[in-house]
C-alpha cells in the first residue's frame, strides 16, 4: 500500500485559499484568480505567518521575531510592512477584511481559510512570476568586432 509519505514533497505541498487568493507557502507565491501579486519578501513572510495561524492573535513580537529574525527594528518596521500586505489584498474596503489589528497585542487573520494539499500536477503548472522585469541575456555582444589578444 502507497502513502502519502511515500510519493515525495511535492504531494504535501499545501495551499491557502482565501477570498479570490490561493497562497502557497512552500513556492513564496501569492495568486489573485490566477495571477501573480507583487508584494516584498517581509509582506509576504507576515502573510504567510498569519494565514498559517488564521483565527488567532499573533503577537508583534512573534510576527519580528519570524520576519527579521537576526535583527533589531523598531515597530514600525512592522507597521510598514502591515501596510503594504494591505494593500496588495485590497484589504481596506469594507467587505475584504483580511487582517485585523488586535489593539495592544498584535495582528489576527480574520477571513475564511481553506487548506489543501496540492498535487504533483498542480505544482508544476503554477508558474512563478520574474523576479525583475530585465531583458533576456543576449548570447553575444552586438555591434563589437572580434579581435585576437595578440
Amino acid at each position: 500500500m502507497v502513502t502519502t509519505a511515500d510519493l515525495g514533497p511535492a504531494l504535501k505541498e499545501q495551499a491557502h485559499r482565501f477570498g479570490p487568493f490561493r497562497l502557497i507557502p512552500s513556492q513564496r507565491l501569492l495568486l489573485d484568480s490566477g495571477d501573480p501579486v507583487r508584494m516584498g519578501a517581509r509582506a509576504l513572510d507576515i502573510l504567510i505567518l498569519l494565514v498559517e495561524r488564521a483565527g488567532t492573535v499573533v503577537t508583534k513580537a512573534e510576527l519580528i521575531a519570524h520576519v527579521w529574525p537576526d535583527t533589531v527594528v523598531e515597530e514600525i518596521s512592522l507597521r510598514v510592512s502591515i501596510a503594504a500586505l494591505r494593500r496588495a489584498l485590497g484589504d481596506c474596503e469594507a467587505e475584504h477584511r483580511y487582517i485585523a489589528n488586535v489593539v495592544g497585542r498584535g495582528y489576527s487573520f480574520v477571513a475564511s481559510v481553506t487548506r489543501n494539499t496540492l498535487r504533483p500536477t498542480q505544482v508544476g503548472s503554477i508558474s512563478m512570476p520574474r523576479k525583475f522585469d530585465l531583458p533576456v541575456q543576449q548570447i553575444r555582444m552586438v555591434g563589437r568586432a572580434v579581435t585576437s589578444m595578440c
